[in-house]
């Protein structure tokens, strides 16, 4: 808001910016963090490179001019969520009030750009179909997310200004003139090859398979169904353009590092000296891979 930027005596770009990037650094850190609490010394680095290929695909975004897209904030948000929601399909504990902010926090981000619901219903189907555990649909998470669609519905309903612009004026114009700048799904699909190809990353999870002890790798299915879904989002709102797709890289970003830190795992179970088989598991990997 402007009056904000006037308090602070700052350009609104900078402050923008600066905010995008601490929000970035908050969701990326507490995103790792959930997946290592339910990982063992084993796993760690799949936690690790969680967190690096995030911060990647963030770095990535900033020399494409996307940096703080709404479709940015949305993926970036709900990873923290994805991660509770994992640690409750497997059984693993999560603080209720960590588990009610990042809840609130998916539903806010959701509701902003309502088309991206899928790209978060996707695990949770995936999870129910395997896990069959009706219950970890009842958890506080949910009730966060929940309470922000409720919010937000009261906001555009509730008050008669408010309500008047949006029922009255934005959504007739939506649906009357969005389509003007849709194009054809063939000429999407030549100006977004980059994004294809990253699709193409969703087939690894269900080729190379894991031990029934591998926790973590258990994390990469429901991220590669996301990562379809979120193509299949971009594909049916028919416009082409390259901030939609930007939940696409980034997906794929970490099912590119999950993969990594599989390999790397493996390679540490199989390795014949001790410590060699103790630098492969280490965060020394990660450091070296986010050097590179």
């Amino acid at each position: 808001q402007p009056e904000i930027y006037g308090a602070i005596g700052a350009h609104p770009v900078p402050v923008f910016l600066v905010f995008t990037w601490l929000f970035t650094v908050v969701t990326t850190f507490a995103a790792r963090r959930l997946l290592a609490g339910a990982l063992s010394a084993r796993e760690a680095i799949h936690a690790d490179l969680l967190g690096l290929s995030l911060a990647v695909a963030s770095i990535y975004r900033q020399f494409s001019y996307q940096y703080g897209q709404r479709e940015y904030l949305f993926i970036f948000g709900v990873m923290p969520y994805l991660m509770i929601r994992f640690r409750r399909s497997e059984g693993i504990p999560v603080s209720r009030t960590a588990a009610i902010g990042w809840g609130l926090l998916a539903g806010i981000l959701t509701c902003i750009k309502p088309q991206l619901l899928p790209v978060v219903l996707a695990p949770e189907i995936y999870w129910l179909i395997t896990h069959r555990k009706l219950r970890t649909l009842i958890q506080p998470e949910i009730y966060g997310a929940i309470g922000a669609a409720v919010m937000y519905l009261g906001y555009l309903t509730l008050i008669p200004e408010v309500r008047g612009a949006f029922f009255g004026r934005w959504v007739p114009l939506l649906v009357q003139g969005y389509s003007a700048y849709s194009t054809t799904y063939g000429a999407i699909f030549s100006m977004q090859i980059e994004a294809w190809r990253a699709v193409a990353v969703a087939v690894v999870p269900f080729v190379l398979r894991g031990r029934p002890d591998d926790t973590a790798w258990k994390l990469a299915r429901p991220i590669a169904i996301a990562l379809v879904m979120a193509a299949v989002v971009y594909f049916g709102q028919r416009k082409g353009w390259t901030y939609q797709a930007l939940p696409i890289s980034v997906l794929a970003c970490v099912v590119i590092g999950l993969t990594l830190a599989q390999v790397l795992t493996r390679a540490a179970d199989t390795a014949p000296s001790p410590a060699f088989r103790s630098l492969l598991s280490t965060r020394v990997v990660a450091l070296v891979l986010g050097l590179v």
